[in-house]
């Protein structure tokens, strides 16, 4: 009987170290995103993200006139039946270059804060890793940069480089750069003494392999919510600089340029201006809720972890 008992009894479910790994991951991924989306207010900033990568993303289906077209029998028109926000004092369709502005302050925000983030993370990993004679030369170099204010910086450079858009996510970087290295520079400090980088380098592997391998992972991660703040942080820098008169040419639409233009017909048609810097405004919000969504995500108190 004992046999027969033994035969009808399920084998046992053996589950391999690799599936144990993908289960673990799964649900750090999921606790990952629970705890980041815990808080409504996050998640109103990443709907309102949203919303305005889709803006950009579609412009061409939304906006129904050229952006930079001119009409010149409807100038400074309010918000009506054909332009709906009206038009400029040029006669452009107000909506429509509102649309594509959001293109142009997400593609030189994303664009910038790219630049800078990985200029920044590799230099502050050579500076922490080697330190000596590297790290104070690249520390210095930043806080020269840093003792100067950035709009100084980017009208001194829109002069010398240009204006374009590539012109502009370039000269935005450039004065997001100390941040990265000074927050990276710290972290690889303390990963370079840790045991498994010791290890690493008792193996004989190389300096390169060693920050690609176990230092970036470590340092990355604490660079994801600057990443996603700097971001609004770089759109209101572009803002500034269009409304200054030096950012995007005329008549790439941009939202300041639309602010800039606008603050001289307020009081016959308020809209051209006050629109597009409520846009600023929502997006910047979004991007700085959001990054404080991801911030509480990556704090192992608030995600259960010991």
């Amino acid at each position: 009987m004992k046999d027969l008992k033994d035969k009808n009894m399920p084998a046992p479910v053996v589950i391999s170290d690799a599936e144990l790994k993908r289960q673990a991951a799964k649900e750090k991924r999921a606790r990952f995103v629970r705890t980041m989306f815990s808080r409504k207010i996050v998640v109103i900033g990443a709907v309102g993200l949203l919303f305005f990568i889709l803006v950009a993303v579609f412009a061409p289906q939304i906006a129904r006139f050229d952006p930079s077209a001119m009409d010149s029998k409807a100038i400074l028109e309010t918000p009506n039946a054909v332009h709906w926000l009206g038009t400029d004092n040029y006669g452009r369709d107000t909506f429509a270059r509102l649309v594509y502005g959001a293109r142009i302050s997400l593609i030189i925000g994303v664009l910038a804060v790219a630049i800078a983030a990985v200029i920044g993370i590799s230099l502050g990993m050579i500076a922490g890793y080697f330190g000596g004679i590297i790290d104070m030369i690249i520390m210095r170099v930043m806080e020269a940069m840093m003792a100067i204010p950035a709009l100084m910086v980017n009208l001194a450079l829109v002069a010398v480089i240009g204006n374009s858009i590539t012109d502009l996510a370039v000269i935005l970087a450039v004065t997001t750069v100390p941040s990265y290295v000074r927050m990276t520079r710290a972290m690889t400090l303390r990963v370079r003494n840790s045991d498994y980088v010791k290890a690493a380098k008792m193996a004989g592997s190389s300096s390169l392999s060693i920050l690609v391998s176990h230092v970036l992972p470590n340092v990355i991660s604490h660079n994801i919510v600057q990443v996603v703040s700097n971001v609004g942080g770089t759109i209101l820098q572009e803002a500034a600089l269009s409304f200054l008169g030096v950012g995007i040419s005329i008549p790439t639409p941009s939202w300041g340029t639309m602010v800039s233009e606008g603050r001289n017909y307020l009081l016959f048609n308020p809209t051209i201006a006050l629109v597009p810097g409520v846009c600023v405004a929502l997006l910047v919000i979004s991007l700085n809720l959001l990054g404080d969504g991801i911030r509480d995500a990556m704090d192992p108190r608030l995600r259960g972890e010991n």
